[in-house]
């Protein structure tokens, strides 16, 4: 098939460049996200292509602007998350930070901070079932959060035996 592979080499260098025309206009019109995105698209679409044993080109000054927008870009979002971490919005951090592990997966400590915002308030309802002494609610919320969070193993005990039943049959 080789004529089908010089076809997706040609009309996938295509589309590789508009995507990459694409970047170039929102990196100049200051459109960062935008920017970050679209050269994200063109690596995907380019490794789906790499399948079929064919190369795309992606020039290294692409590449690198892409590198450049994407620390400013990452940087915009981890301070906007850890913002939305301490006005205790967690579901909005949350959203944040999964999309700075997607872009970057090692980006600072994005990947703690991902665990306080999905766990913290799910640990915040177990622990306030607790003091009201719902112990069963308590434990099936603390089985949501890994033992490693905090103290959940210790509160985790705490519920079970709390919501122990006796019953004895005569």
């Amino acid at each position: 098939f080789i004529e089908a592979k010089q076809a997706l080499k040609t009309c996938g260098q295509r589309i590789v460049n508009d995507y990459l025309d694409e970047f170039f206009k929102a990196k100049n019109f200051q459109k960062v996200k935008e920017a970050v995105y679209l050269f994200r698209s063109a690596t995907l679409f380019q490794k789906r292509v790499e399948d079929y044993k064919i190369n795309l080109e992606i020039p290294s000054h692409y590449t690198n602007d892409y590198n450049t927008l994407l620390d400013v870009y990452l940087e915009d979002v981890y301070t906007k998350a850890l913002q939305l971490l301490s006005e205790e919005k967690f579901n909005e951090a949350e959203v944040l930070f999964k999309e700075v592990s997607l872009l970057k997966p090692y980006y600072r400590d994005v990947d703690d901070l991902q665990n306080v915002a999905t766990f913290e308030p799910k640990y915040r309802t177990a622990v306030s079932f607790l003091e009201i002494e719902k112990f069963r609610a308590a434990y099936y919320e603390f089985n949501k959060i890994p033992d490693s969070y905090k103290d959940t193993k210790t509160l985790q005990k705490i519920a079970l035996e709390g919501g122990l039943l006796t019953i004895s049959l005569m």
